[in-house]
């Protein structure tokens, strides 16, 4: 992200720098899939072709926090510590009789003592979007959307390490993406990057967002624009063979009629 160039290899990101600075450059080949290739799922039920998240993920999950808003522990009216989430998981309305009192022994777990989150921020107040018209209207053709609203730039910031998700809870925002761009395809993805190169624009790939390393958070001396490349749009199952080729935001529940089925080959997928 350093310079605002990425390689892309298929459906496998590898920063410019790095790949240049192989001993080996044959080492870094594109690999055609010569397999039985698709452009769509099998079936077109609506499981089958579920995305991991919506574009407006905050819908669903937090935005300053792990996790799906609905789920999470709770303190009932029982005083038993509950699992909520409406189902989503098979803990989900469980009471929990042990766990409160194993927290309070163990860890010294004390309900009285509550520090809230600050609430969703004024959007207005946020830091401003640094323009690139150029490159915007460049890449316009090629994305399912794209946006510069103050809380898409907020959840595409940041990454889950704990200073990230502290920061959000206490109210303190650091630089955050001008732009959050959507592609739908492979060939999305090369035009975005390659305008990004031609126009000097600092390009951070996005995927699930649960990143803990710290690569999602926007560097705080960048001061050209910065664009957070979200990948959920890029679903399905692009080869089937021995194993199971996705785009990067496939559903876990897209690859389960090809993992019960045998390859072309008679094997067994995995």
């Amino acid at each position: 992200r350093g310079s605002g160039q990425i390689i892309y290899f298929h459906d496998l990101a590898v920063p410019i720098d790095a790949a240049m600075s192989l001993k080996d450059k044959s080492a870094v080949t594109m690999q055609t899939c010569k397999a039985q290739g698709t452009s769509a799922p099998i079936s077109s039920s609506k499981e089958e072709v579920q995305k991991a998240f919506p574009i407006k993920r905050e819908e669903v999950l937090r935005w300053n926090g792990w996790g799906y808003r609905d789920s999470g522990f709770v303190l009932n009216d029982n005083g038993n510590i509950e699992f909520s989430g409406k189902g989503r998981y098979s803990l989900s309305g469980t009471e929990l009789h042990k766990f409160k009192p194993f927290l309070e022994e163990r860890f010294g777990f004390d309900t009285n003592l509550k520090t809230f989150s600050q609430p969703p921020p004024d959007l207005t107040a946020l830091p401003r979007v640094i323009t690139n018209h150029s490159y915007v209207e460049a890449v316009r053709p090629f994305c399912v959307k794209i946006s510069d609203d103050g809380m898409d730039r907020i959840v595409h910031s940041h990454g889950h390490t704990c200073h990230e998700l502290f920061a959000l809870r206490t109210g303190k925002y650091g630089r955050l993406p001008d732009y959050v761009i959507w592609p739908g395809s492979h060939r999305d993805v090369e035009k975005i990057v390659l305008a990004a190169k031609e126009r000097n624009v600092c390009v951070i790939p996005f995927g699930g967002g649960t990143n803990v390393s710290g690569a999602l958070e926007c560097p705080t001396e960048e001061r050209r624009t910065i664009v957070s490349l979200d990948m959920t749009e890029m679903v399905g199952v692009t080869c089937f063979d021995r194993f199971v080729q996705t785009k990067p935001c496939v559903h876990y529940r897209c690859t389960y009629p090809y993992l019960c089925r045998k390859s072309p080959q008679g094997e067994r997928v995995s």
